[in-house]
């Protein structure tokens, strides 16, 4: 299991912050897939979160 940095909303009204949480290994009835290629996330504005 690895520990993962996110952005969550705790409510419907609250803006996104940062958010750690720990990956589980996938169970038998799901799905992992490896994203190899992406934009990081960071680069873009999000609308009440500072980077």
């Amino acid at each position: 299991m690895s520990q993962t940095r996110a952005y969550a909303a705790h409510a419907a009204d609250q803006p996104l912050a940062p958010f750690n949480f720990e990956r589980r290994q996938p169970r038998k009835d799901e799905v992992a897939s490896e994203i190899l290629y992406g934009i990081p996330v960071i680069n873009f504005p999000i609308r009440g979160v500072q980077s």
